[in-house]
């Protein structure tokens, strides 16, 4: 039974990758003392992305299972989201509910452990958790971009906002009131 192995970001899935952050990293991947621990991982990672038992690989011949860890050398680069189009979109920030907003800056401290529930705050479609963590790595990381820009800007004009009114505040009520006081001495 031939069993399809992931080849890229696009074939991992949220649920899966958080899995895989919960594996303590070998020290090294290389060769020497360390080449079998290395080997675990890998295969520990592909039973994961593939939710199939480690000893399902294990039990394969070396042809058969070697072939398969080296297609997820993928894991081994950062996720490109350039020219990705997601299928689903971030809500405009300012449909966003302030607590949504406090939640998403509390829990983007651990961003992946917490994207499921990050994102379905704020993607416009009606998703479930369970649906979120169902989606591709490339779309993950896509709308939580979008997100995290959304964000930026919607403070970077709050800010904006804040010193037009404070200007405004000091020029209308605080400059006036020191030239009468210049006047009266």
């Amino acid at each position: 039974m031939a069993i399809e192995t992931p080849t890229s970001w696009k074939d991992v899935k949220l649920k899966h990758f958080i899995k895989i952050l919960e594996l303590a990293l070998p020290t090294e991947l290389g060769d020497g003392e360390n080449l079998f621990e290395g080997i675990d991982y890998r295969f520990n990672v592909l039973s994961i992305i593939t939710d199939k038992p480690v000893d399902y690989f294990e039990s394969l011949p070396i042809n058969e299972s070697l072939p398969m860890l080296q297609t997820t050398s993928f894991l081994d680069t950062e996720i490109n989201v350039d020219n990705h189009q997601a299928a689903y979109t971030i809500k405009p920030i300012d449909k966003v509910k302030l607590s949504d907003f406090i939640l998403f800056m509390n829990l983007s401290v651990d961003p992946y452990k917490n994207m499921a529930t990050i994102l379905k705050h704020f993607i416009a479609e009606d998703l479930t958790e369970e649906q979120i963590n169902d989606l591709d790595m490339l779309t993950i990381n896509s709308l939580f971009f979008c997100l995290r820009q959304s964000a930026k800007q919607s403070i970077k004009r709050s800010i904006r906002e804040t010193s037009k009114t404070l200007m405004k505040q000091i020029v209308t009520q605080k400059i006036p009131a020191l030239f009468r006081r210049k006047i009266k001495k």
